[in-house]
């Protein structure tokens, strides 16, 4: 299992053009209508979607160095769509496309964590919900988290769980869970047998071609030096046991298998060592099967493009199901058994990701069979048909062909259609204000999704994703002081890039240089003001330095960002009871316990919320239920201990502080400070004054002495003086 940081975001649109598509390349027979789901003649649907593959990656598509024999025989025995383009080389907006068939710009998911898909959007499995189908899904990574609303319509969605954080005491990368594709198979195979002989919609996520590579044997020895088709090759194997399952129930030819990808893998062409910065083809261009006996002619090469947008609505179409309401894709299904051909303007392209995670220019583009027009500070005209590597820009300088593609997309962009509001919720006016006045905030109320389109050009300053990711692993490895130079060096070939001033901001607090440190990090909040990563560091580190006020509005920035962050409203709440607002803080940490923070931690802070607050018989109950569930709890034991003594019950008392000493003395070592403190308290209960004050002077005399436990022994030496 590998755990990773990640940034990102996207887009894609139709066009005002009308090009023509080609055709199919062989003749194609035209096969049978769609069957009729009123006759009862459900067809079964297997959606599996591969992270960060691109197209030219697999056998289906002409690599000889690969082995991927599972999807070259779904090729063979089924559709294959040569030239399919994502939305976008990010996860979650390109898959809320996938299902929505709308643009980023109109469902309003424009990067992967800071955004949500909202609840008003209707997505393919809700279709399929209502047309009579078990809807099941599994993912492999937490960046496809159902609380980010892409599961929407699903009757099970199984993601994986994240780590238990320690929220609010250390600054952190956000992090992505994932799981291997073998414990993904096995629970998508659970899934198949739980639906019986019911009509399904299954979608398969899995995440392993994602950086960095790293497929188990024996494919690591395998693909030793090339590691990237070595977790594809390792998908492959799994999906075979997933088909294989299929094949032995007698349903996989009554199944509508698409093996499709969110986006490709640059692999350092441009420069680019992974995705998520350009909008070439290494990272667009995507493979798209379709197997589906007599409905789809085996062995048939689609030559047309088919965007993201365009999958779910040619779904419904070869089902016989009504399209999207307000669909924007376009539907391939008469074209693919060999109708006529579909009339496809060029598809629209985007990615947000170099202005919201560097300062830089966004990029917006144009893509159709023959060519690509890219928007930038210095724009970009690829014939594809004479470099379809896309190294020879034909826009050297201003020129009416240059003009042509700018009011193209100009076009496309006004027709695109308003996003969602509630993809992105910004922070209240009142919050802004109130950033502001930190300076750490520099748009206002209600200010666009979209970044400036100013900003360095992405290809001037590719190189510097590669240093500020190495940074990033130096400090996940706690290598602090090499992140911090290395981030250093970043800002002066790029002062403004929020990603290494975040980096910076975290390696000064980790050594210790907290006021440094708050300063990077500010600065990284101000420069990008809706990055969750930056307000919730930045909460972090004024928590830190005591400065709980200012941390609040801080954490509350960050849930304006991502409400569904149970860790971040544990911090909220931690911050609200420093603040001396025990009734806000007690609101904060059940809705954090209630969104699935039920840490010992959480709970712990809750009851101490609930005293402060004027509910002690509430904070017991809850002290309680947690020794109960677990009697290790030692802080809990201490906490409940010291409650019932402020009760005045003080035998119930004792009896919690003897099981904290008795549990400390199994797990800690006997000259621990801690120990020998609550061995003094127990020693006051049982009237021994003056062995426990002795006990305490020798732990206050010691050298750094944790803060907490020298508070409390001072506490309890104050109690047993005379």
């Amino acid at each position: 299992m590998k755990r990773r940081s990640f940034w990102v975001t996207v887009l894609l649109s139709a066009l005002v053009s009308s090009l023509a598509l080609t055709q199919l390349q062989a003749a194609v027979p035209a096969a049978s209508s769609a069957p009729s789901l009123a006759q009862g003649k459900r067809p079964n649907l297997l959606l599996i979607t591969l992270d960060t593959t691109r197209a030219d990656h697999l056998g289906s598509y002409g690599y000889r160095l690969g082995a991927t024999p599972r999807l070259d025989r779904l090729g063979k025995e089924g559709v294959v769509v040569e030239a399919a383009l994502a939305v976008t080389p990010l996860t979650l907006p390109s898959h809320c496309s996938l299902m929505t068939g709308l643009y980023p710009p109109r469902h309003g998911v424009r990067d992967n964590a800071d955004f949500r898909l909202p609840d008003a959007e209707t997505t393919l499995a809700e279709l399929l919900l209502r047309a009579g189908y078990r809807t099941e899904a599994v993912v492999g990574s937490i960046v496809l988290s159902g609380a980010l609303g892409i599961s929407q319509g699903f009757q099970g969605y199984d993601e994986p769980k994240p780590a238990e954080a320690v929220a609010g005491k250390e600054i952190a990368f956000q992090e992505i869970l994932e799981r291997r594709a073998g414990e993904v198979t096995d629970r998508a195979l659970a899934r198949l047998a739980a639906v019986g002989d019911d009509p399904f919609f299954l979608w398969v996520h899995y995440f392993d071609p994602h950086s960095s590579y790293d497929p188990p044997e024996p494919f690591r020895t395998r693909f030793s030096s090339r590691l990237y088709d070595g977790e594809i090759a390792y998908v492959d194997q799994q999906i075979g046991r997933l088909l294989d399952r299929l094949s032995a129930q007698n349903k996989l030819d009554s199944t509508l298998v698409v093996v499709t990808a969110d986006h490709g893998e640059s692999l350092g062409e441009h420069g680019e060592a992974t995705h998520g910065v350009f909008i070439y083809d290494a990272t667009m261009r995507v493979p798209l099967l379709l197997r589906w006996p007599t409905q789809l002619h085996a062995g048939t090469r689609y030559k047309p493009v088919v965007s993201g947008v365009d999958l779910a609505p040619t779904l419904l179409d070869l089902f016989g199901l009504p399209p999207f309401p307000q669909g924007q894709g376009k539907s391939h299904a008469s074209a693919l058994r060999g109708g006529a051909r579909v009339e496809r303007e060029p598809v629209y392209l985007e990615t947000l990701l170099p202005a919201r995670a560097y300062g830089w220019a966004p990029l917006f583009g144009l893509r159709d069979a023959t060519h690509k027009y890219i928007q930038a500070p210095s724009p970009e005209l690829f014939d594809l048909t004479t470099d379809p590597r896309e190294t020879n820009n034909t826009l050297s300088k201003p020129s009416p062909q240059a003009a042509f593609w700018s009011q193209r997309l100009d076009a496309v962009q006004r027709a695109m259609g308003s996003p969602n509001p509630t993809a992105s919720e910004p922070a209240d006016a009142e919050r802004l204000e109130r950033l502001k006045s930190l300076g750490y905030v520099s748009g206002g109320p209600g200010a666009p999704v979209d970044p400036p389109s100013g900003g360095p050009d992405p290809k001037q300053m590719i190189a510097i994703t590669s240093q500020v990711d190495q940074a990033r692993q130096l400090l996940t490895s706690r290598r602090v002081l090499d992140a911090m130079r290395l981030a250093e060096a970043v800002l002066k070939l790029d002062p403004a890039n929020p990603a290494a001033h975040g980096v910076l901001g975290m390696a000064l607090s980790l050594k210790g240089e907290r006021v440094r440190g708050l300063s990077s990090l500010q600065t990284a909040a101000k420069l990008a003001p809706k990055t969750f990563e930056h307000q919730r560091n930045l909460g972090v580190a004024l928590q830190q330095l005591g400065r709980a006020a200012e941390a609040i509005v801080a954490f509350r920035a960050a849930l304006a960002i991502q409400p569904q962050s149970a860790p971040t409203r544990f911090s909220l709440g931690a911050a609200l009871l420093s603040a001396g607002d025990a009734q806000a803080a007690v609101v904060e940490l059940q809705a954090a316990i209630r969104q699935g923070y039920a840490t010992v931690g959480a709970r712990c802070a809750l009851a101490a919320a609930f005293e402060r607050s004027g509910s002690p018989d509430e904070a017991q109950t809850v002290l309680r239920a947690i020794v109960a569930k677990e009697p290790r709890a030692i802080d809990a034991w201490l906490q409940l201990a010291a409650l019932l003594q402020r009760r005045g019950l003080r035998e119930e008392a004792a009896v919690c502080y003897r099981r904290a000493y008795e549990q400390l003395k199994v797990e800690r070592a006997s000259n621990d400070p801690l120990l020998r403190v609550v061995h003094a308290q127990v020693l006051l209960l049982d009237g021994d004054s003056n062995a426990a004050i002795r006990q305490l002077e020798a732990v206050l005399g010691e050298k750094n002495l944790p803060p907490d436990v020298a508070e409390l022994a001072r506490r309890l030496l104050r109690t047993a003086r005379p």
